[in-house]
């Protein structure tokens, strides 16, 4: 049976992507107790029993082991009254289960849910996206215009960009994008979220005209898929 439990988690070992990435430690780990568990209890085990179980009811308990009886005992009658209690009053009992059930079903509604939990690393990264007709020039404008605006934001420490494609800019749009780095200041002396500096840049860098720019917050584990472009694309018309 513990081979088998082995084997079953074994294949988690050799996993690829994110599923590898979240228990490849956690196989390893079980795996390796059930592979010790398997020895002590084929040798050491044995051992054992075969030197303290003779003669057992010819020895009398130890105060430890009357201590630990005693205890017990005690354990036990506490739980055989609480069970009277409840098996009396199955009324309240029943009133109890279903409000434990609908207490679940409410936190399962309002509990934000996600694979990862968020989380305030402290730096942001994103992008600006012009169409395929922006040129070189107008992107480092915009990459100006955009850096300036995130840092007057007074929850942000430095700002870096680049211009060109790649990374955050479209793929085969044939125009030039632009990647930014945002370190935020420590969260003591923002006290404001990651999440919440994104949402109070949105509707600033949507007034940037001609391009759409996107921020999200960097995470330790990343989910595998592209960037979320968590800021709205402006629609005024970009002046060449």
């Amino acid at each position: 049976m513990s081979l088998s439990l082995v084997a079953v988690f074994i294949p988690f070992m050799f996993a690829g992507g994110i599923v590898g990435r979240i228990f490849r430690e956690f196989t390893v780990t079980l795996s390796v107790s059930i592979l010790i568990s398997l020895v002590i209890s084929l040798t050491t085990t044995p051992m054992m029993c075969s030197l303290l179980l003779q003669g057992a009811k010819d020895h009398k308990p130890s105060k430890l082991g009357q201590a630990f009886e005693r205890n017990f005992e005690r354990f036990r009658r506490s739980y055989e009254s609480t069970l009277d209690w409840a098996l009396n009053h199955r009324r309240i009992m029943l009133t109890i289960l279903l409000m434990t059930i609908a207490l679940n079903f409410y936190l399962y509604i309002a509990i934000p849910k996600g694979f990862f939990p968020q989380q305030d690393t402290g730096q942001l990264q994103g992008g600006i996206r012009g169409d395929a007709a922006s040129s070189f020039q107008l992107m480092k404008a915009k990459l100006q215009e955009v850096a300036a605006i995130i840092q007057a934001d007074p929850a942000v420490n430095t700002v870096t960009g680049s211009v060109g494609s790649g990374g955050f800019g479209p793929s085969g749009s044939g125009g030039a994008s632009a990647n930014v780095t945002i370190a935020l200041k420590p969260l003591k002396e923002r006290n404001i979220s990651a999440d919440l500096v994104i949402a109070r840049l949105r509707p600033k860098l949507a007034r940037v005209a001609g391009v759409g720019a996107f921020l999200q917050a960097v995470q330790d584990i990343g989910g595998g898929g592209g960037p979320v472009r968590e800021l709205a694309v402006s629609v005024h018309p970009a002046r060449r």
